[in-house]
């Protein structure tokens, strides 16, 4: 009697593994005939069940039917899948794994029978995608398309033994992820290509640097914005980030510093200048501030803010003449403070000059140039003025 029942028990037991291998042929046949609803309905319940989940020609299998998805203009067919080239993609991945025996691995990986193209086709299918979506900046789609080619690009290195890392593409991936707003993806993809693979692209560690600055984290920015001077060819942009975040800081002897390495790698951005010459002013080194101003003059002898500030930097110097002049008990010495504080405006004057025939309505340079007129007594000059 025990033996009967332990026949009938291995005879269920073998009605179920027939069961679960038919859904595979199934969907086999269900593919051949260009029944995709049907195919798509057999293999995932195969590739669920304990009996055939581990079979790699299962996973085969569930990879052609959803890349046939993919592929198919027949708009019912489209529908089943709206990823369907990334699960086609995870599923030829799936059964190179399984496939110890080197059986189905081919044809996952390059396609055959005349009508699969496999993970390779799938994979530059799924680039030229992400490239569109990405040119046409629909950057959650594009970030979609990049993972996913990457995703082939890991499985197939592992299958040829021929692992090929693609930076621009990890570039594309962060870029994709910060522009729809995935600041944690972008990270760790930019993250990888500054520490992992020394980026060449100084985008890559601005745009890295400017999500730290979002978080206010403006140590770690500054961490990766020197990762990007010792890596990057075009080092303009980092040290002139850098320049903005002590500047922000109120750290001038470090911005500064930052000033000084900019002007050589840029010696005609004026902007760069300006700064130094309004960070020195700040700091009450007029002298060092007109140096920079007159440096910047040789290049561009007619910038409207240089000559501006060059006014403004001897105006500050006569008033600060003028003032200890007030301070002075003894009238003779006071006045000739006061004669040395009308002598810095004099230098001013044709600075503001300048200034003003470039800008005639800037009402902050009017108000100088006239103020400057009448503490030299001339009046005929201020009255132009209106």
């Amino acid at each position: 009697m025990k033996r009967v029942i332990l026949f009938a028990f291995a005879s269920l037991s073998l009605l179920r593994v027939s069961a679960q291998g038919s859904a595979v042929t199934s969907a086999w046949n269900y593919l051949r005939y260009g029944e995709l609803d049907k195919a798509q309905e057999s293999i995932d319940k195969a590739v669920m069940n304990e009996e055939t989940k581990s079979d790699p020609k299962a996973w085969l299998y569930r990879g052609q039917t959803y890349e046939m998805i993919a592929r198919t203009q027949k708009p019912e067919y489209k529908k089943l899948s709206p990823d369907a080239s990334k699960v086609a993609i995870e599923s030829y991945a799936k059964a190179v794994t399984l496939d110890t025996r080197k059986k189905y691995s081919d044809m996952a990986v390059a396609g055959g029978e005349g009508k699969y193209i496999g993970m390779q086709g799938l994979a530059q299918n799924t680039a030229n995608m992400g490239v569109e979506a990405y040119n046409k900046q629909e950057f959650a789609s594009a970030l979609n398309a990049f993972e996913t080619y990457s995703m082939s690009n890991d499985a197939i290195g592992k299958y040829t033994g021929k692992s090929v890392i693609d930076t621009n593409v990890i570039y594309y991936m962060g870029f994709s992820a910060y522009s729809s707003k995935n600041n944690e993806k972008a990270k760790m993809y930019l993250s990888e290509l500054a520490s992992k693979y020394k980026y060449k692209e100084a985008s890559a560690y601005q745009t890295l640097a400017d999500i730290y600055k979002s978080e206010k984290d403006t140590a770690k920015a500054l961490e990766v914005l020197n990762m990007g001077l010792a890596n990057a060819k075009d080092k303009k942009n980092l040290l002139l980030t850098k320049l903005d975040i002590y500047l922000r800081r109120g750290d001038n002897t470090m911005a500064l510093e930052e000033a000084k390495k900019a002007i050589e790698l840029d010696p005609n951005n004026m902007s760069i200048y300006l700064v130094m010459g309004t960070m020195y002013q700040n700091m009450h080194k007029e002298k060092e501030a007109e140096q920079i101003y007159q440096q910047a003059l040789v290049k561009d002898p007619d910038n409207f803010e240089v000559n501006n500030l060059i006014g403004v930097n001897y105006y500050n110097i006569g008033a600060d003449l003028y003032n200890k002049s007030i301070d002075i008990k003894d009238p003779k010495k006071s006045a000739a403070v006061e004669q040395q504080a009308q002598m810095e405006w004099k230098k001013g004057i044709p600075f503001l000059e300048k200034a003003y025939t470039k800008k005639s309505t800037d009402p902050e340079t009017k108000r100088l140039l006239k103020e400057m007129y009448v503490k030299t007594n001339q009046m005929d000059k201020a009255t132009k003025i209106k």
